[in-house]
Formats: structure tokens, C-alpha cells, sequence
């Protein structure tokens, strides 16, 4: 849905489309976000062809809603997959869950689990009345549906993770949560979902929006630099930075302006036409830019996300040769 059709709706704010410049997002209706994972991974298991070598763990992840309370996602992806006797994970991280699930795997197939390989799988679907795509998550942020899929191995690939850092900002936890009871609400209908209406209810109780974007500003490029720095690079050898799909001002602030690195060489372009798709917005990014050639064997690419927690995580990858898919 274009950001044009959005506006002749009502559903979004000229003000918005105006500062922001988002144009457009992904609308999924009715089909589930588990439902897409599985559509996800197929793909990636299908691209990833005839190596002969079985998946050997498997880590998803989502930011909204996955399905009823007790539900297991992971296991209702395996089954659909048709994989069974290996472990799973359903990795609560939110919008910083992939990059969450790639850092657990990491240390599945360099551990002590000697795990030979790895599928990751996030989907969202925020097509329901408890969310308003365009007007209801953090400021400058429009909501998309879609999935991601990426496997890992021990024995090679078209990439390689060459540094991973994480941490977290516990002095952020409220960002997101607000006031809400931490008990189980005592009536059945749920409220509606609104960060907007978290963070305000944060900045005015108990930290100034200046100062909580200027910790989390810190926070980010803290990450970014310490990934620059274990891959061997310089930030001039980064040959794309990849973000959450938010507001490219904040991008500029937070990395392009302390780095130096050109706005031409983030994901800002692809993420303003796709939306925020939770923990899915660095892989879908990145097979685009594979797949234009904006990034290709040889380059080095620094994928960063964040989350409420506040958590983050950035993996340096470097680019070792055209994927085969794409011949």
C-alpha cells in the first residue's frame, strides 16, 4: 500500500508523509505470520539447494502477535517444514530478533552443541484492529507485514559473520511498556497496541525525550563501532549499513553523521517503501541489495537493530561471493 493511498484514506498524516518520507508498506490481510515463516523458509532452505547437509537447529523469533497465548512457533513451522528431532527456540527479542537468533546460532555451531547448520525464521502481520500501522508504533515508524529466512552453516556460504556485539539498555525498559500492570489484565478485551502512547507516558515520568535519544543514540553506534572494529574495517570500508526500517533522520544522526558513511549506502531507500517488519528488516535489506548489486563479493556489510528492552545487536558480514540464486 503506497503512502499516497494511505493519505486518500485517512489512515495517514500528511505532516508525517511530509517530515518522514515514507512511501509505502506491505499489507499481508489474512495470512499469518507463522503462515509466512514457513513461506520464508522454504525459500531459503530452497536457495540454499542440494548441500546434502540436514538443518540442525532452528530459531524463530516475532515481534507481534505469532498466534494464540500457547502456542509453540517454532513448532508449528517444523511441522509444516517436515522437520522433526532437532532443537528449537522461540526467541523473544522483538524488532532485534534476528540478528538475536543468528548470534544464539553462532554459538550452536561453534560450541558445545556442534550444530552443523541453522535455519532463523521472523514474520509479522499487523493487519488487526489492536494496531494502527501508520499511526500507532514509535514516532516516524510505519508498521509492515512480511517474513525473513536465513540459513547458517558451519562448513561455508556466500557469507561469512565476521564480528557480532549485543547488549542491552535496561535504563529504556519503560520506553515501551509505559504504566501497563504487569499482571494479566483482569478483563478479556485487550487494549489496543500504541507505542506512541508508551514512550509518552515515559518521557513525561522519567526521562526526557532528548536525553533517552541521545542514550540510545550512544547505545547504537557504540554497537556499529565495536563490529567495525573486531571485522578489521575502517567505517569507510563499510559498504552498506543496515538498519531497522524507522525514520532516516535518526539514521543520520545516530550513525551516518559519527561515521562518515554516505546516506547512499544504508538501507533507507529499500526500508521506506517496505516498512517495519519486527525483526525481518536486515534480511530483507540485505537479499535486495544482493540482488541490485549495490553490495557484492569482497564488501563488508554492518547489519544493526534495535529493540524494547532497549536491546541491540550488529553483525559485521562480509560478502564472500555472488549468491548462486541469483545466476
Amino acid at each position: 500500500m503506497s503512502a499516497e493511498e494511505a493519505l486518500a484514506q485517512g489512515l495517514y498524516d500528511q505532516e508525517l508523509y511530509d517530515t518522514v518520507g515514507w512511501r509505502g508498506t506491505h499489507v499481508a490481510g489474512r495470512q499469518s505470520a507463522p503462515d509466512m515463516a514457513v513461506l520464508a523458509a522454504r525459500e531459503a532452505l530452497r536457495r540454499r539447494g542440494g548441500t546434502g547437509e540436514p538443518v540442525e537447529s532452528f530459531l524463530h523469533s516475532g515481534a507481534f502477535y505469532q498466534g494464540p497465548d500457547e502456542i509453540s512457533v517454532p513448532g508449528y513451522i517444523m511441522r509444516e517444514l517436515g522437520l522433526d528431532g532437532i532443537p528449537s527456540l522461540d526467541v523473544r527479542q522483538g524488532c532485534n530478533g534476528m540478528l538475536a537468533c543468528a548470534e544464539v546460532a553462532v554459538g550452536r555451531l561453534t560450541g558445545v552443541a556442534r550444530c552443523g547448520s541453522a535455519l532463523i525464521t521472523s514474520a509479522e502481520n499487523h493487519s488487526t484492529p489492536l494496531v494502527d500501522r501508520w499511526r500507532d508504533s514509535a514516532p516516524g515508524i510505519v508498521l509492515g507485514d512480511g517474513a525473513a529466512a536465513v540459513t547458517l552453516s558451519s562448513e561455508g556460504g556466500f557469507a561469512e559473520i565476521v564480528a557480532a556485539n549485543s547488549s542491552t539498555l535496561p535504563a529504556l525498559e519503560g520506553w515501551h511498556r509505559g504504566d501497563d500492570d504487569l499482571l494479566p489484565p483482569q478483563e478479556a478485551a485487550f487494549s489496543p497496541l500504541s507505542l506512541g502512547r508508551t514512550v509518552e507516558q515515559f518521557t513525561k515520568t522519567t526521562m526526557a525525550m532528548t536525553e533517552a535519544i541521545e542514550l540510545i543514540s550512544k547505545f547504537s553506534l557504540d554497537l556499529v563501532q565495536r563490529s567495525i572494529v573486531d571485522a578489521g574495517i575502517n567505517a569507510s570500508d563499510v559498504a552498506a549499513l543496515i538498519s531497522v526500517n524507522a525514520d532516516g533522520r535518526a539514521l543520520e544522526q545516530w550513525f551516518l553523521e559519527p561515521l562518515g558513511i554516505p546516506a547512499g549506502r544504508t538501507s533507507w531507500e529499500i526500508g521506506r517503501a517496505v516498512g517495519h517488519v519486527g525483526g525481518c528488516d536486515q534480511f530483507i535489506s540485505l537479499d535486495r541489495m544482493l540482488a541490485s548489486g549495490a553490495v557484492g563479493p569482497g564488501d563488508h556489510v554492518i547489519l544493526h537493530a534495535a529493540a524494547p528492552g532497549w536491546t541491540g545487536t550488529t553483525l559485521a558480514v562480509r560478502i564472500a561471493e555472488r549468491p548462486p540464486w541469483l545466476d
